[in-house]
């Protein structure tokens, strides 16, 4: 019994969290593919240079050990064709690495934007979900705990005016003597309304 509540329960968890797959590898054009080609430019200009490097002093060995011998230098022309091949097959995986790591970051800030903007509009009630592996989660249930704030002062600001209004309709409609002690109740329910905010 206490199994199967304990299983319930994990149900429940893991249907109030949303789980969404991005279908576009290129969601945030303009940062994306600037910070593509920076990781790109990264990757590539190291690994250019260890294996220019690397391939040189192995190069001048071949030739200053073992050019005498038959063959070495048809050897190191044919590596030279293969090195081309392989640098170009590198250039096109970093390429797509590059697209892929900025994905991870692109994404949660596109993200981000759309949420900040569902808030601008005046919905307080949405929520910021990341896919799991994105970066960015801990600023995203910052997001969210600040939206829940905004939408708790909202809510405690209408109770206020809903009670000032219809406190103001009671003072309408009675003849009681107590006015002014109603109107200062009234008035400080109305000096709490957003005073948690700094303005």
């Amino acid at each position: 019994m206490a199994k199967t509540i304990g299983l319930q329960q994990k149900d429940k968890n893991n249907m109030s969290k949303k789980h969404f797959k991005r279908r576009q590898l290129i969601i945030k054009k303009s940062f994306q593919i600037k910070y593509a080609v920076i990781v790109f430019l990264a990757v590539t200009v190291t690994a250019v240079a260890v294996g220019t490097d690397f391939y040189i002093s192995i190069q001048g060995f071949l030739k200053q050990y073992l050019e005498d011998i038959p063959g070495v230098s048809e050897y190191i022309q044919s590596m030279n064709q293969i090195m081309y091949g392989k640098i170009l097959v590198l250039i096109v995986i970093a390429v797509v690495v590059s697209f892929i790591v900025s994905h991870k970051f692109a994404g949660p800030i596109f993200k981000l934007e759309k949420s900040m903007l569902k808030v601008k509009e005046g919905d307080l009630t949405y929520k910021m979900y990341l896919r799991d592996g994105d970066e960015f989660t801990q600023m995203a249930d910052i997001f969210n705990d600040t939206v829940a704030k905004f939408r708790k002062a909202v809510e405690s600001d209408r109770r206020l005016a809903e009670d000032i209004r219809s406190g103001l309709e009671e003072i309408k409609v009675s003849d009681d003597g107590n006015l002014k002690e109603r109107i200062e109740e009234l008035k400080e329910k109305a000096d709490k309304i957003s005073s948690d905010w700094k303005i």
